[in-house]
Protein backbone atom coordinates (compact mmCIF):
# COMPACT_ATOMS: atom_id res chain seq x y z
CA UNK A 1 0.00 0.00 0.00
CA UNK A 2 1.29 3.43 -0.91
CA UNK A 3 0.88 5.37 2.38
CA UNK A 4 3.04 8.66 2.57
CA UNK A 5 3.86 11.13 -0.01
CA UNK A 6 7.48 10.11 -0.50
CA UNK A 7 5.70 6.69 -1.98
CA UNK A 8 3.62 8.73 -3.97
CA UNK A 9 6.15 10.80 -5.31
CA UNK A 10 8.45 8.40 -6.18
CA UNK A 11 5.63 6.61 -8.03
CA UNK A 12 4.89 10.01 -10.35
CA UNK A 13 8.49 9.76 -11.17
CA UNK A 14 8.04 7.06 -12.47
CA UNK A 15 5.20 8.27 -14.29
CA UNK A 16 2.78 6.21 -13.08
CA UNK A 17 0.39 8.80 -12.75
CA UNK A 18 -2.45 6.44 -13.38
CA UNK A 19 -2.52 4.95 -10.03
CA UNK A 20 -5.50 5.64 -8.24
CA UNK A 21 -5.47 5.96 -4.53
CA UNK A 22 -8.54 4.94 -1.87
CA UNK A 23 -9.07 7.48 0.98
CA UNK A 24 -6.00 7.46 2.90
CA UNK A 25 -6.02 8.59 7.05
CA UNK A 26 -3.76 6.77 9.26
CA UNK A 27 -6.75 6.12 12.03
CA UNK A 28 -5.51 2.62 13.03
CA UNK A 29 -3.12 1.99 15.80
CA UNK A 30 -0.67 0.07 13.16
CA UNK A 31 -0.87 2.97 10.31
CA UNK A 32 -0.66 5.76 12.99
CA UNK A 33 2.49 4.01 14.41
CA UNK A 34 4.01 4.51 11.26
CA UNK A 35 3.78 8.38 11.74
CA UNK A 36 4.37 11.00 14.15
CA UNK A 37 1.06 12.87 13.73
CA UNK A 38 -1.67 12.15 10.81
CA UNK A 39 -5.26 13.57 9.87
CA UNK A 40 -7.37 12.39 11.92
CA UNK A 41 -10.57 13.98 10.17
CA UNK A 42 -11.92 15.55 7.12
CA UNK A 43 -15.04 16.96 5.74
CA UNK A 44 -16.08 18.47 2.68
CA UNK A 45 -18.81 21.48 1.72
CA UNK A 46 -19.51 20.23 -1.91
CA UNK A 47 -17.12 22.30 -3.39
CA UNK A 48 -16.79 25.26 -1.03
CA UNK A 49 -14.86 24.01 1.27
CA UNK A 50 -12.20 21.10 2.03
CA UNK A 51 -12.01 20.95 6.42
CA UNK A 52 -9.01 18.64 7.75
CA UNK A 53 -7.94 18.31 11.07
CA UNK A 54 -4.52 16.65 12.50
CA UNK A 55 -3.21 14.93 15.84
CA UNK A 56 0.05 17.06 16.78
CA UNK A 57 1.09 19.80 18.78
CA UNK A 58 -1.58 23.06 18.55
CA UNK A 59 1.89 25.29 19.37
CA UNK A 60 3.92 23.78 16.22
CA UNK A 61 3.85 25.23 13.01
CA UNK A 62 2.51 23.38 10.52
CA UNK A 63 2.25 23.68 6.38
CA UNK A 64 -0.65 22.64 4.41
CA UNK A 65 -0.31 21.15 0.87
CA UNK A 66 -2.88 20.43 -1.84
CA UNK A 67 -1.86 17.85 -4.60
CA UNK A 68 -3.46 17.53 -7.78
CA UNK A 69 -2.42 16.11 -11.52
CA UNK A 70 1.07 16.04 -10.06
CA UNK A 71 1.42 19.57 -9.21
CA UNK A 72 1.85 20.21 -5.34
CA UNK A 73 1.04 23.83 -3.94
CA UNK A 74 1.33 24.80 -0.38
CA UNK A 75 -1.86 26.48 0.37
CA UNK A 76 -1.13 27.14 4.22
CA UNK A 77 0.89 28.04 7.10
CA UNK A 78 -0.43 28.05 10.74
CA UNK A 79 0.12 26.93 14.35
CA UNK A 80 -2.90 25.01 15.35
CA UNK A 81 -4.35 21.36 13.96
CA UNK A 82 -6.98 22.46 11.34
CA UNK A 83 -7.26 24.33 8.09
CA UNK A 84 -9.77 24.83 5.96
CA UNK A 85 -9.33 24.93 2.09
CA UNK A 86 -11.72 27.41 0.22
CA UNK A 87 -11.03 27.66 -2.69
CA UNK A 88 -12.66 26.73 -5.35
CA UNK A 89 -12.11 23.29 -6.90
CA UNK A 90 -12.85 21.80 -10.14
CA UNK A 91 -14.95 18.69 -9.74
CA UNK A 92 -14.51 15.80 -11.37
CA UNK A 93 -10.70 15.67 -10.15
CA UNK A 94 -8.65 13.91 -7.64
CA UNK A 95 -7.48 16.39 -5.06
CA UNK A 96 -4.65 15.15 -2.38
CA UNK A 97 -3.76 16.91 1.29
CA UNK A 98 -1.19 16.25 3.41
CA UNK A 99 0.46 18.70 6.04
CA UNK A 100 4.44 19.51 6.98
CA UNK A 101 5.21 20.11 10.59
CA UNK A 102 7.87 22.78 10.21
CA UNK A 103 10.07 21.92 13.41
CA UNK A 104 10.20 18.14 12.76
CA UNK A 105 9.61 18.16 9.20
CA UNK A 106 7.60 15.29 9.05
CA UNK A 107 4.94 14.59 7.24
CA UNK A 108 1.42 13.31 7.48
CA UNK A 109 -0.24 10.47 5.01
CA UNK A 110 -1.80 11.62 1.72
CA UNK A 111 -5.77 11.70 2.72
CA UNK A 112 -7.25 11.90 -1.22
CA UNK A 113 -10.89 13.29 -2.57
CA UNK A 114 -12.62 14.10 -5.13
CA UNK A 115 -14.94 16.98 -5.23
CA UNK A 116 -18.58 17.05 -6.68
CA UNK A 117 -21.90 18.71 -5.20
CA UNK A 118 -25.11 17.08 -4.33
CA UNK A 119 -28.11 16.98 -6.21
CA UNK A 120 -30.59 19.87 -5.77
CA UNK A 121 -34.30 20.63 -7.34
CA UNK A 122 -35.72 16.98 -6.23
CA UNK A 123 -39.18 16.96 -6.85
CA UNK A 124 -41.83 13.54 -7.67
CA UNK A 125 -44.27 14.00 -10.30
CA UNK A 126 -46.89 11.30 -10.13
CA UNK A 127 -47.33 9.91 -13.69
CA UNK A 128 -50.15 7.66 -13.06
CA UNK A 129 -52.05 5.60 -10.40
CA UNK A 130 -49.02 3.25 -10.52
CA UNK A 131 -46.01 5.06 -11.51
CA UNK A 132 -43.84 8.26 -10.29
CA UNK A 133 -41.08 10.45 -11.62
CA UNK A 134 -38.24 11.11 -9.67
CA UNK A 135 -36.34 14.54 -11.15
CA UNK A 136 -33.10 16.10 -9.86
CA UNK A 137 -31.05 18.79 -11.35
CA UNK A 138 -27.98 17.96 -13.44
CA UNK A 139 -24.63 18.60 -11.26
CA UNK A 140 -21.26 19.53 -13.01
CA UNK A 141 -18.52 17.24 -13.40
CA UNK A 142 -21.25 14.43 -12.28
CA UNK A 143 -20.63 11.09 -14.26
CA UNK A 144 -23.96 9.73 -12.96
CA UNK A 145 -26.51 9.62 -10.09
CA UNK A 146 -27.75 6.90 -7.19
CA UNK A 147 -30.99 6.80 -5.89
CA UNK A 148 -31.80 5.23 -2.96
CA UNK A 149 -35.28 5.17 -1.48
CA UNK A 150 -37.01 4.14 1.60
CA UNK A 151 -41.03 3.66 2.38
CA UNK A 152 -42.37 4.68 5.32
CA UNK A 153 -38.77 6.09 7.49
CA UNK A 154 -36.99 2.99 6.83
CA UNK A 155 -33.00 2.34 5.59
CA UNK A 156 -32.66 3.90 2.66
CA UNK A 157 -31.90 1.41 -0.79
CA UNK A 158 -30.43 2.22 -3.88
CA UNK A 159 -32.95 1.27 -6.42
CA UNK A 160 -31.25 3.22 -9.14
CA UNK A 161 -27.99 3.77 -10.79
CA UNK A 162 -27.63 6.37 -13.71
CA UNK A 163 -24.88 5.88 -15.74
CA UNK A 164 -25.13 8.90 -17.07
CA UNK A 165 -24.46 12.40 -15.79
CA UNK A 166 -27.46 13.93 -17.97
CA UNK A 167 -29.64 11.35 -16.97
CA UNK A 168 -31.65 13.06 -14.14
CA UNK A 169 -34.75 11.19 -13.83
CA UNK A 170 -36.14 7.63 -12.58
CA UNK A 171 -39.11 5.95 -13.27
CA UNK A 172 -40.36 4.33 -9.96
CA UNK A 173 -43.96 2.24 -9.03
CA UNK A 174 -46.09 4.13 -6.65
CA UNK A 175 -45.44 2.92 -3.19
CA UNK A 176 -47.40 4.34 -0.73
CA UNK A 177 -44.84 6.14 2.10
CA UNK A 178 -42.00 6.23 -0.11
CA UNK A 179 -38.89 8.82 -0.18
CA UNK A 180 -36.34 9.67 -1.83
CA UNK A 181 -32.82 10.97 -1.47
CA UNK A 182 -30.20 10.94 -4.57
CA UNK A 183 -26.22 10.84 -4.66
CA UNK A 184 -24.31 12.33 -7.95
CA UNK A 185 -20.84 10.68 -8.42
CA UNK A 186 -17.85 10.98 -10.54
CA UNK A 187 -15.21 8.92 -11.97
CA UNK A 188 -11.94 8.69 -12.02
CA UNK A 189 -9.69 5.68 -12.85
CA UNK A 190 -11.93 2.92 -11.82
CA UNK A 191 -13.07 4.79 -8.61
CA UNK A 192 -16.42 6.38 -7.74
CA UNK A 193 -16.58 9.24 -5.64
CA UNK A 194 -19.56 10.07 -4.28
CA UNK A 195 -21.52 13.40 -3.74
CA UNK A 196 -22.92 13.86 -0.11
CA UNK A 197 -26.79 13.17 -0.35
CA UNK A 198 -29.65 15.88 -1.65
CA UNK A 199 -32.46 16.57 0.78
CA UNK A 200 -35.21 14.19 0.92
CA UNK A 201 -38.17 14.33 -1.16
CA UNK A 202 -41.86 12.52 -1.03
Amino acid sequence: MVSSYEEISRYKSLGADFFIFDVLVANSVEESAKYDFYIKSAKRNGSKYFEIAWTGNEEDHYEVYRSSDGEDVLIGQLSGCTYRDEEKLEGGRLYGYYVRNKETGSLTPVYYTSVIDKPSKLSVKRLSETQVAVQWGKVMNANGYAVKRSIADGEYTVVKICFNGDETEFVDDYLEGASYRVQAYTTIGNRRYYSGYSKKIE
